[in-house]
């Protein structure tokens, strides 16, 4: 009898290890969802938007050379492909918080319903 505790016992304490590392994963899902959100905004386009239309200003009035109006115009085309990156990476990101949920889920039960090899 003493035996079958502690398998009980040791039981437990996987089950609840295993339910801590889907809460950890699901965590990280979704701290991973916010920042795909939050870059899928794309707020640094703006600025290199705006930073690019001062540029062309500029080069119009021969204020600056042509390299520094490439340089505008490289960064705003970085910031706009790193917001696409960010835009098709936000369902895959949001499949990921939706499969850890669930590994959550299934942990959950799997720790609550009693095993048939179990005394009772």
């Amino acid at each position: 009898m003493e035996l079958d505790r502690e398998n009980i016992a040791a039981r437990v304490r996987e089950l609840r290890a295993t339910l801590q590392g889907a809460h950890a994963a699901l965590g990280a899902a979704r701290a991973q969802l916010q920042k795909n959100r939050i870059e899928a905004e794309g707020p640094e386009v703006e600025f290199a938007r705006r930073a690019h239309e001062r540029a062309r200003r500029l080069f119009d009035e021969r204020l600056i050379a042509q390299s520094n109006l490439d340089d505008a115009s490289n960064a705003l085309e970085q910031a706009q492909n790193r917001q696409r990156a960010a835009q098709s990476q936000l369902s895959i990101a949001t499949a990921g918080v939706d499969q850890a949920a669930a590994a959550v889920a299934r942990r959950r039960r799997a720790s609550s319903r009693p095993k048939k090899s179990w005394p009772t």
